[in-house]
């Protein structure tokens, strides 16, 4: 989810930088002023000015070009590939969990869990209190510290974790049981 953004603005970042080359092969170029070219009616006409290539850069442009072509394209295929990859992950979780990842941000900060934890995409979520939710759920081993991590592990903690331990930092939020699905949804497909 949000990496295809940065993609995308790499991919902008390379093509602006192959212009640039573009831009430094090949210059615009006035004629001296030496000369004004006349007219059949005798007035004076100010030569156009001519677009050449500078005579040292001449052999290395078609490499630079062919090396500008080469890097655009690859950022488009990394914007692609990144895009194709999350859509994949956020298909995974749906399945995995019963929940759209959509749907979340708002669940949580309605919910308040924006003030304790870190979680990338919502905005404000910078809190410090309970762990960071930057990603990587997936992989953790435990829930809550005690709770072995399963979809429906997880769904119950986001809804009676006082429950699960009572000594625990994190309230009770008594989502229901969709709104929990959708949050886990978004908290496994984080990467």
């Amino acid at each position: 989810m949000p990496r295809a953004p940065a993609a995308r603005w790499a991919s902008l970042a390379l093509i602006a930088a192959a212009a640039m080359i573009g831009r430094w092969l090949v210059r615009e170029t006035h004629t001296p002023a030496r000369g004004s070219a006349a007219s059949p009616t005798g007035e004076t006409v100010p030569r156009a000015p001519a677009i050449s290539i500078h005579p040292s850069r001449g052999h290395a442009r078609r490499w630079l070009i062919l090396a500008g072509i080469t890097v655009t394209v690859a950022a488009l295929a990394g914007a692609a590939w990144y895009r194709s990859n999350d859509e994949r992950i956020n298909r995974e979780a749906a399945l995995a969990t019963g929940g759209d990842a959509r749907r979340a941000i708002p669940i949580m900060l309605a919910n308040g869990c924006a003030g304790c934890h870190t979680i990338s995409g919502a905005p404000g979520a910078e809190g410090l209190v309970g762990p960071s939710l930057d990603g990587k759920l997936a992989t953790r081993s435990y829930i809550g510290g005690s709770l072995p991590n399963s979809t429906a592990n997880l769904v119950r903690w986001l809804r009676f974790s006082r429950d699960v331990n009572p000594h625990t930092a994190m309230p009770s939020t008594l989502i229901s049981e969709q709104d929990a699905r959708d949050v886990a949804a978004y908290l496994y497909a984080l990467h």
